[in-house]
Order: structure tokens, then C-alpha cells, then sequence
């Protein structure tokens, strides 16, 4: 097994609040749906609560998400290899981090449009114990309207535009409440160690 030290740059929580007006919601109500998404700032534990509710009833298929606000906010994350994303607290649901690394024009009625995106799934255990999941970005899948998009270029890891966080129906696969307590997001860059793990660092293969 290859080891591997990591850097690390906070993106959302750890040394930086979170905020919750860098946030708004982008549900399924864009498409006649009814399921809706909120998220909760913790000042005291400097976490989020993204939750709310999936309702296939009208559409068949459901999502609910929180993406940032910013129009000209732009990360450049060519030096790293991935996101590190640290879950205080699951629900046994698959959730989804999505990448854009354009800002979508609006429709008339000013909605967004959809776009391409990057997406890496996940799985937020209902356990009690802090979860920290790494997110390689080569594992990202470019997506438009939660379909693969074969053929798509590769994450522009220098122009990062927009995240969100979503949790999805998968065609009536998960419904109902959805509570996700998110402590922080960071880039991570793995680097080759020849010495034992120090505090806090990982170990990726």
C-alpha cells in the first residue's frame, strides 16, 4: 500500500464560517415538484444541516440541492487531487457533491438553466460518528440533468464556478425526510510520505 500525506485547503467550514447567504436552494419546484431543501447554519459547531423532504408523487423522480450564490467567485484547484468532504452527522441516504465550472444563463422567467456538471455520489452513514468521505476528482461523472453525459471534457479543475450539495430520488429508489449535518469541505493534495502519518493527515492508496 502506497502512503500518502495530504494538504489541505479549507473551501467551506473548518477555519472559515459558513454563510448561510453564500447558499440558496434549487429544488424539483423548478419542474412542478414538491420536494424543498433548506440549510441550517451552526454557529457552534460551525456545520450545516441540509434537509428537507423528496416527493416523487408528481414527477416520478425528485431532488432537492443548495448551491452557492456567488457569480464571480472562482476557485482554482489545479494543485489538488480531490475534496475531502467530513459529515458530523448521516441518515443512511446517497447524496451528491455537483461541480460546475460555468455560471448558467437564466430562462425568461429567471431560472437558471441547466448545465453541465460534475458529480460524485455518496453515502452518508446513519451513524452518530463523524464520516469523512475523499472525493477524487477523477471520480467525478459529468452529468446534465442527473444523466451521464459520455464524451464530456475533463473537470476544469482552474475554473470552478459553483458547488451544491443534492440528494436525489434515483428514479423512486429514496423519498421522504433527508437530514445531512455537513462540518466542512476542503481540497485535498496527496503527497507521497516515506514517514509514519503525522496528526490529522490521511492515508490514500
Amino acid at each position: 500500500m502506497a502512503s500518502y500525506s495530504c494538504k489541505y485547503l479549507p473551501l467551506f467550514g473548518s477555519c472559515l464560517s459558513w454563510r448561510k447567504e453564500d447558499w440558496t436552494n434549487s429544488d424539483d419546484t423548478v419542474r412542478g415538484g414538491t420536494s424543498y431543501s433548506k440549510l441550517l447554519v451552526s454557529s457552534e459547531y460551525n456545520s450545516v444541516t441540509f434537509a428537507g423532504k423528496l416527493d416523487c408523487k408528481l414527477l416520478g423522480a425528485a431532488f432537492a440541492s443548495q448551491r452557492t450564490t456567488s457569480t464571480t467567485q472562482k476557485w482554482d484547484l489545479c494543485e489538488y487531487d480531490g475534496i475531502k468532504i467530513t459529515l458530523r452527522a448521516g441518515d443512511g441516504k446517497m447524496y451528491t457533491l455537483n461541480i460546475k465550472t460555468d455560471i448558467p444563463p437564466h430562462t425568461p422567467d429567471g431560472r437558471d438553466q441547466s448545465s453541465l456538471q460534475y458529480s460524485f455520489d455518496f453515502i452518508a452513514d446513519d451513524s452518530k460518528e463523524e464520516q469523512v468521505i475523499y472525493a477524487l476528482f477523477e471520480r467525478f461523472i459529468p452529468s446534465y440533468r442527473g444523466r451521464k453525459q459520455e464524451g464530456a471534457p475533463p473537470l476544469n479543475r482552474a475554473n470552478i464556478r459553483r458547488w451544491s450539495i443534492m440528494i436525489r430520488s434515483f428514479f423512486g429508489k429514496q423519498e421522504g425526510d433527508f437530514c445531512l449535518v455537513l462540518d466542512n469541505l476542503s481540497a485535498f493534495e496527496k503527497r507521497k510520505s516515506n514517514q509514519d502519518r503525522p496528526c490529522g493527515l490521511c492515508l490514500l492508496q
